[in-house]
């Protein structure tokens, strides 16, 4: 097994964990989300639409899905930064950061504490790769 996907199935397995003990933070809730948030310019199953990329081949074109870019992206968006994609920027995405906080594991010594609706939309990104 290649050291990339080695690390890319202990990533999809410590995020797996961690929607196994919090059914709210899980792909299921995550795909929820999504629906709820995102399709309307990232299209169905995140393949791409009218304002967004396609999100399916995040982990392809990265070498494995980057999950600490993931969560600070959409914690950014979160938190109502501006990011640009396309010169179009993401709207207001500050409801994401209520309710419940949970650790997450970033790696050997490195870990934050998350809104769990940030770590389940990472969760059904991560489960929607190609």
């Amino acid at each position: 097994m290649t050291r990339r996907l080695l690390r890319s199935v202990l990533a999809v397995t410590a995020l797996g964990a961690l929607a196994a003990c919090n059914p709210f933070a899980g792909p299921a809730a995550g795909s929820r989300l999504f629906s709820e948030n995102c399709v309307g310019c990232h299209g169905d199953g995140g393949q791409g639409g009218p304002g967004g990329p396609d999100l399916t081949g995040i982990a392809e074109r990265e070498g494995g899905f980057p999950r600490r870019a993931v969560l600070d992206r959409l914690d950014g968006y979160a938190r109502g930064l501006t990011v640009h994609v396309d010169s179009e920027a993401m709207p207001d995405m500050s409801h994401l950061m209520t309710g419940r906080l949970m650790h997450v594991d970033l790696g050997p010594g490195a870990g934050r504490m998350v809104p769990e609706r940030v770590v389940a939309l990472t969760a059904y990104l991560e489960s929607i790769q190609r």
